[in-house]
């Protein structure tokens, strides 16, 4: 996919943060006064629905595979897929795009399903044999199941392309006021209308209407949405990413909306937007003190410390680094359950919570702040420090008791075999150790990764198994080695956590693989 670069002009700014924070003044005028001011419904300037379903091009018969087959042999048929040749990548787009057409973003299960795809097919590219495959199928069953039980394999959500909008109509503005006004069919066909204008600005213009709400899901949705199509082809990305339209707006007034206020406010007040990205290189102390504010401070003080970082001219890189640490260290002082909730055992700490949601809103920000113009980029990442901080209420003062320095004196096949025995055992603290004490004995990674991502694949993890798993690896390869023995902390703790329930469909794949 394409990129785009743009230099923000001082009057570009301020119509684009006085769009931004129509919302708030939108939602007070009512329907009626809004649509009366042109600015959603009938006022539009819709014209009909074109007739037909969706095409999924040459993605079409492995979805409707996926859909129409019984639960028990999707797992054959893909498998049997995968050995006749068809590439992973082609099972995983097609289960996106059946994924798309089934639930269209307003399914909490189905938006999990979905958003657990990329992250499997990474996992599995990673793996060795014909055991790579185990991931994917996992989550396909996990995608056929939902569709199936939702009833969406003989009533899909989404069942034709967006109505088109009269020329020139498309504006940021009316966007908003459309997901304000819950016009789904209007919303749908502005943003349709803005990316057909251009295609590589499509997620520049998705960032405002996510950046509405404090709603992890509206965040990890579009930015896997947008990596998916890498694997469906640009000519499905508005498919994937219509489901993010559709999910603000079915969610709508549902989270924390002061981010309406404080977000143009902060960058109004810091004037970040006239400024270009820096690339000033700072030191991991630097890193690491932005991480500690961030995973302490309000909400729009840590969006505010993005921007005067931003401001400063320090490289993005470096402050996605700081934000994804944050969600780190809040992971590992979440407070264990003290009672069984949602099918999670007391004691546990991984699926939705804290630390677990702060970091696949972090890894998901950081995503969109790596492409795209420089507004774009800017406004991903002061909105991902926005989202990171204000939750140490939530959390314990200080991380959980772990770290001893006896496990450095275990040999490296020693260690490896205590960190595997502990992840089993479910015991967090001793997992926890072993993994810091791996890292800080400067161990190469891959065994260490190999063998929670083998702990990811065979738990369910509340639906987060696998997009915790990537967004730990992510930041253990690609950040700053510093702070490796707390991110593999982290994602230790979660794996020991989530060990309690075994992902359903793994066992069947198991035996598909043996035989």
């Amino acid at each position: 996919m394409s990129t785009t670069t743009q230099h923000e002009t001082p009057a570009s700014r301020r119509e684009f943060l006085r769009q931004l924070g129509s919302g708030l003044f939108l939602t007070t005028l009512g329907v009626g006064l809004t649509r009366d001011l042109g600015l959603a419904g009938p006022a539009l300037g819709l014209a009909g629905r074109r007739g037909g379903g969706l095409d999924l091009g040459r993605h079409a018969r492995l979805a409707d595979c996926l859909v129409e087959s019984s639960l028990s042999q999707v797992q054959p048929r893909f498998l049997q897929e995968l050995r006749n040749g068809t590439p992973a990548s082609d099972l995983v787009a097609a289960a996106a795009l059946a994924n798309a057409r089934a639930f269209g973003g307003e399914s909490y299960d189905g938006y999990h399903a979905f958003m657990a795809l990329m992250p499997a097919y990474q996992m599995g590219s990673a793996m060795k044999g014909e055991r790579a495959a185990l991931p994917v199928l996992k989550v396909l069953y996990r995608n056929a199941s939902f569709i199936k039980g939702e009833g969406h394999d003989r009533s899909p959500t989404l069942r034709a392309e967006p109505r088109e909008l009269e020329p020139g109509k498309a504006t940021e503005a009316r966007l908003l006021a459309c997901v304000h006004e819950k016009d789904k069919a209007g919303a749908e066909a502005t943003f349709d209308a803005l990316r057909r204008r251009a295609p590589e600005a499509a997620v520049e213009h998705l960032i405002p209407v996510v950046c509405q709400e404090v709603d992890v899901h509206r965040v990890v949705l579009a930015w896997r949405g947008w990596d998916l199509a890498r694997l469906t082809g640009d000519e499905h990305a508005r498919t994937l990413m219509r489901q993010s339209i559709r999910q603000c707006v079915d969610r709508e007034g549902r989270g924390r909306m002061a981010i309406r206020r404080d977000l143009p406010a902060v960058l109004e007040e810091s004037k970040v937007l006239e400024k270009p990205l820096g690339r000033r290189a700072v030191e991991d102390a630097w890193i690491e003190r932005l991480a500690r504010q961030l995973a302490d401070a309000n909400r729009r003080d840590g969006a505010a410390a993005v921007a005067e970082a931003l401001g400063d001219g320090v490289e993005p890189e470096a402050i996605g680094q700081a934000v994804t640490l944050a969600s780190t260290f809040l992971m590992l002082r979440q407070i264990p359950l003290d009672r069984a909730y949602k099918g999670k055992p007391v004691g546990s700490v991984h699926g939705a919570g804290t630390g677990v949601h702060a970091s696949d809103t972090a890894a998901a920000w950081r995503g969109m702040a790596r492409f795209g113009s420089t507004r774009q980029r800017q406004l991903a990442l002061v909105a991902a420090g926005y989202h990171v901080a204000g939750q140490s209420g939530n959390v314990a003062a200080k991380a959980f008791d772990y770290g001893s320095s006896n496990k450095r004196q275990l040999d490296r096949r020693e260690l490896l075999a205590r960190l595997e025995a502990c992840v089993a055992a479910q015991n967090q603290r001793e997992a926890a150790t072993a993994a810091d004490a791996w890292a800080r004995a400067g161990h190469p990674l891959e065994p260490a990764l190999d063998c929670l991502r083998e702990a990811s694949v065979r738990a369910d993890g509340a639906l987060h198994a696998e997009k915790y798993f990537r967004t730990q690896e992510e930041a253990l390869v690609g950040d700053r080695p510093a702070f490796r023995p707390l991110h593999l902390a982290a994602l230790a703790r979660v794996c020991a956590s989530q060990m309690c329930d075994e992902a359903p469909g793994r066992e069947q794949a198991l035996e598909l693989l043996r035989a």
